[in-house]
């Protein structure tokens, strides 16, 4: 349920209309104080789209107006299946600098709840103007830290970025037709990219890609944040036992128990499991019953520490002989010492 004192949603079409002949978005509070007709109060019977994009300039997200023209053109020239989608724009949607009384409680509050409105709403990604290409420009989007985080909560929640790119000739802001319909166009699941272990893990993969934020705090705060998406509980406590090496055989309800990911076949919640496999029995059930079998993960080391190791290391962990990688560990690189008695990981190379 969308929290009113947490934000607004902006009607899509209201603001198409509205941006004709305009240069530059409203904030929160001209919307409030001038614009009423521009908030969507019915947003959770409608269609939510999250706009995310870059801030161009430290003071105005668009000074140039190109981002007011991308969202004018999503509501004149895309078509919605219920004819009423509203979205949800930073600058518009939460009170901005100076926040004064009030305006600082519905900032704190939207804060608080970004991640549910992320993974609540279909996403479209502005793509600002950084290089001669698309690739260029959506490659430096994807260094800014608040953008990454919400694509890749979209993206865990099962939402396909569509991004709309400002590099376009002919005065148009094209979508993105190529990346439209694939999973993996915009950004990929971050759970096929490193384990998330820890806050601690998913930081120093940022750093690792040279993703930062303007207010260098907030990327411990969205490690932190991603690290609870991921890692959340969705269904109840399996009623079985977990038994590890052997097949077991799991209904639907019981397998979803354990909250394994499809992408990495790692668990959400239970950071020593690993799905070896996965069959579906024969037969008519509906829902299915599967057989499955659960390999022990072992704890993820610290980064960048060199620990002994124990009988059987590289099999016990599945890291292949060639590339020192292991599906258990993904976005991960094990390398061992001349004498085999000690081992590191360290995060593998962009």
């Amino acid at each position: 349920m969308t929290d009113a004192a947490a934000g607004q949603f902006i009607d899509l079409r209201a603001f198409a209309n509205w941006a004709r002949g305009q240069s530059l978005l409203p904030d929160w509070r001209h919307i409030r104080e001038s614009l009423p007709s521009l908030v969507a109060h019915d947003p959770d019977q409608r269609r939510r789209l999250f706009i995310t994009h870059r801030w161009d300039h430290r003071a105005h997200p668009d000074p140039t107006g190109w981002q007011l023209q991308a969202i004018r053109e999503l509501g004149t020239h895309y078509s919605f299946e219920d004819g009423r989608p509203c979205f949800w724009f930073d600058y518009m949607s939460l009170p901005q600098k100076p926040r004064l009384g009030e305006e600082r409680r519905i900032f704190a509050r939207g804060l608080k709840k970004i991640r549910r409105t992320v993974g609540d709403c279909e996403n479209i990604t502005l793509v600002s103007r950084a290089g001669s290409s698309n690739e260029e420009d959506l490659s430096a989007t994807l260094e800014r830290g608040w953008i990454v985080f919400e694509l890749l909560i979209a993206r865990s929640n099962l939402k396909i970025p569509l991004p709309l790119y400002e590099a376009v000739p002919a005065g148009r802001i094209q979508y993105g037709r190529d990346q439209q319909n694939s999973w993996d166009g915009v950004v990929k699941d971050i759970a096929t990219q490193i384990p998330f272990d820890s806050a601690n893990l998913i930081e120093a993969w940022f750093n690792r890609r040279g993703i930062t934020c303007t207010d260098g705090s907030d990327l411990r705060k969205l490690a932190e944040q991603l690290h609870e998406e991921l890692t959340q509980k969705c269904h109840p406590e399996p009623n079985f036992e977990i038994v590890f090496d052997q097949d077991m055989q799991l209904s639907h309800d019981e397998l979803c128990c354990l909250d394994i990911l499809e992408s990495s076949h790692l668990s959400a919640c239970y950071p020593n499991l690993y799905l070896e496999k996965i069959q579906r029995t024969n037969g008519p059930p509906n829902p299915p019953v599967w057989i499955v079998r659960l390999a022990h993960r072992p704890e993820m080391p610290q980064l960048n520490q060199w620990i002994p190791c124990v009988r059987d290391e590289i099999a016990r962990r599945k890291i292949c002989g060639e590339t020192m990688k292991s599906p258990m560990y993904p976005g991960i690189v094990f390398e061992f010492d001349e004498l085999g008695m000690h081992m590191r990981a360290t995060l593998a190379p962009q």
